[in-house]
């Protein structure tokens, strides 16, 4: 069996969750395949190369579940392109797909993806890095509405200051002069072991830019580098939460976290509001689904969120019912809030094959060249 045919197969028990109409249904799965028809050609036989690591194999498709009080939605990160070809090529590629994807859902392009992002943070062909696996990546969540995009593109070159530049003239020229402004004074409360990795834009259906998030990656830290964080946001108040989370993913050593264990994502809403998302590489201290499963069921349950369509959903891609001696497919469980007082969790979870072996990779590789979250 193909790659591409076992998650769409999944992707089909998850529309039969959400109970999505047939529209919805055909614009998800036109979606799907235009977007991973070429990167998911393959047997299922990991290791999976030639592409980035958005799994610890390679596998270049990730669920994604939101645990929040709204409807549910059927949601994914994935990566376009041919496995083998160089990164600029699938960078084309990307941008090819994306055009194409606009067109199927009647979405206009968004004309200021070229001028005012893609210019400002893609380097040119001559200086593109050599050690860049991937450039740009795909999150779709789909109810029974509409489809959501978000593009990602990669921040990981060049000093730490130039990347927030790049991002402050990504904002700049989105008109977004407001939330440059809180970057530039959160730049000097933050940027402590705080490396800008990645940023994501929404796509809106009537094709302009909605919600700008850029994506840190901490260094070797302690937790009060979060705490940091979310004080220099003025959201002390979501620190019993962040304390929370840390008690149910326990990290099994003395501190410091080592390298990579939090991203954190600053988000600017479109009107100028500004919120934090923290994501914890659970799989690299919890290494049986079970386990996570269970934390993050229980910080659910302290938040007041149902965990019903998040277990549910595991149940339709058949992760419930995996040898529970593999390692975990559970990558990352991430807690935000919202400006209107709202909170939810997101889980990034690998699609559950039946045949996985041992995998000796470090779950580090998973996020080596973005953490690409879903879209919320």
């Amino acid at each position: 069996m193909q790659l591409y045919n076992e998650i769409e197969r999944q992707l089909t028990a998850l529309s039969d969750v959400v109970i999505m109409n047939e529209t919805s249904r055909a614009d998800l799965h036109d979606t799907f395949q235009i977007l991973t028809k070429d990167s998911l050609q393959q047997s299922i036989r990991p290791p999976f190369k030639g592409l980035s690591r958005i799994n610890p194999n390679g596998l270049p498709f990730q669920w994604s579940f939101c645990l929040n009080n709204a409807r549910p939605t059927v949601r994914f990160v994935c990566e376009a392109g041919v496995p083998g070809t160089t990164a600029y090529t699938r960078y084309k590629l990307s941008l090819q797909k994306l055009a194409t994807l606009c067109h199927r859902l009647n979405f206009p392009y968004p004309d200021w993806l070229t001028d005012k992002v893609l210019k400002q943070v893609m380097p040119s062909i001559n200086d593109w890095p050599d050690w860049w696996e991937s450039a740009l990546w795909f999150a779709v969540a789909a109810s029974d509405k509409q489809i959501n995009l978000k593009i990602y593109l990669n921040l990981n070159y060049g000093v730490p200051l130039h990347r927030w530049r790049r991002v402050g003239r990504v904002l700049q020229g989105l008109d977004r002069h407001e939330c440059l402004t809180q970057l530039c004074k959160l730049s000097e409360k933050v940027s402590h072991e705080s490396w800008p990795t990645g940023l994501a834009i929404d796509i809106l259906p009537n094709g302009e830019a909605g919600r700008v998030k850029i994506y840190f990656h901490s260094g070797e830290v302690s937790r009060d580098w979060l705490d940091n964080w979310y004080r220099a946001l003025a959201a002390d108040s979501e620190l019993p939460y962040i304390n929370r989370m840390l008690e149910l993913f326990p990290w099994p050593q003395e501190e410091p976290y080592p390298s990579k264990a939090f991203f954190v994502s600053l988000e600017f809403g479109v009107n100028g509001g500004v919120s934090l998302k923290t994501d914890l590489t659970v799989s690299r201290w919890m290494p049986q689904d079970s386990e996570i499963i269970s934390a993050t069921s229980r910080f659910a349950e302290s938040l007041g969120l149902s965990v019903n369509a998040y277990l549910n959903a595991l149940k339709a891609i058949g992760l419930r019912t995996m040898d529970s001696s593999l390692p975990s497919s559970h990558h990352l469980v991430g807690f935000g809030y919202e400006t209107d007082g709202s909170r939810h969790i997101n889980v990034y979870c690998e699609p559950p094959l039946k045949l996985v072996p041992a995998r000796p990779l470090n779950t580090l590789q998973s996020c080596s060249s973005i953490h690409a979250g879903a879209v919320q």
